[in-house]
């Protein structure tokens, strides 16, 4: 595989996760918003207790997040090799035919 061949593939790889990821925090923002605004001061005050559990339940060791952070982008780095590689070698076997 010639780098040019990479090298576009990376690139096309990454604009594509790029788009999905953008994609899937507007969903997600657009949703939390949704539910904030129809959320009532009654409703939040009736179930206040919930609401800081679930602030105060991120409280954990800083190392195992420093972990589990290692761990998704070795993860995500290794499906976005994966993805370029194989986008790259369908893209010479295009080429060639």
């Amino acid at each position: 595989m010639r780098t040019k061949d990479v090298f576009f593939a990376k690139a096309i790889i990454t604009i594509a996760l790029g788009i999905l990821m953008g994609y899937a925090i507007g969903v997600n923002l657009r949703a939390e918003a949704a539910r904030g605004r129809a959320l009532t001061e009654k409703e939040y005050l009736a179930d206040f207790d919930k609401y800081k559990q679930h602030l105060v339940s991120g409280d954990g060791p800083v190392a195992a997040y420093v972990v589990v952070g290692v761990f998704f982008v070795a993860f995500g780095l290794a499906v976005y090799e994966g993805l370029s590689y194989g986008l790259a070698k369908v893209i010479v076997s295009t080429r060639g035919a």
